[in-house]
């Protein structure tokens, strides 16, 4: 879960910025004249495509693409997803939300490219699986949608469900296993080694580890 998002170099100096031909900082302002001028740069509203809709509260989940970053907010059902284009044709996605108990009906569009900083755009219609949507070449596009609810369901793993995949458990370092009564599944693992571990993967926003 996001607490705050922290930029390490907000505001430059724009004088500096065209004498050196960088581009640091999200504002560039006059530091060296009595103007107090500003300006907005495209990377201010590139991390406003994140900042403004992901808040405190919400839980990072998985997604299966290297160009999008999805969080939603169990307190207010609302889902965000931002997605990246950094090639120079649009290119159409096709969300699939299927695992969502009920969606809202329509995912609220916001962009930022070259012509565009965070312009909301119209709204994308969604149905009970997700929704299909165009990225502009070289944009960042965000989709918020309202009224997302996730019951999930319950998986159990055993501690015997060992390997390195989903859903499995792996063991480091020198660990026992046996029959325990009452244990779950009626067996257990345990180690009286200092700074053995193990580790679970899997998807979803709660564990219950018993």
């Amino acid at each position: 879960s996001p607490l705050t998002w922290v930029s390490w170099q907000a505001i430059e100096d724009e004088d500096n910025m065209i004498s050196e031909n960088l581009n640091w900082g999200m504002i560039h302002a006059d530091m060296a004249g009595p103007s107090e001028d500003y300006w907005m740069t495209k990377q201010y509203y590139t991390m406003a495509n994140y900042s403004k809709f992901i808040r405190p509260g919400f839980r990072i989940i998985g997604n299966n693409s290297d160009k999008a970053l999805t969080a939603w907010d169990e307190t207010t059902n609302t889902l965000v997803i931002v997605m990246i284009n950094d090639g120079s044709s649009s290119v159409s996605y096709t969300y699939d939300l299927s695992d969502f108990t009920s969606l809202g009906s329509v995912a609220n569009v916001y962009r930022t490219s070259s012509s565009q900083s965070l312009a909301q755009l119209s709204n994308v219609s969604v149905n009970s699986s997700g929704f299909t949507a165009s990225a502009a070449g070289n944009s960042i596009t965000t989709y918020v949608i309202v009224s997302a609810d996730y019951t999930g369901s319950r998986l159990k793993v055993n501690d015997h469900d060992e390997g390195t995949g989903l859903n499995k458990v792996n063991y480091s370092g020198s660990w026992s296993f046996g029959a325990q009564t009452a244990a779950y599944s009626g067996d257990n693992h345990w180690t009286g080694t200092a700074n053995n571990d193990f580790q679970i993967y899997f998807y979803g926003t709660k564990v219950e580890w018993y």
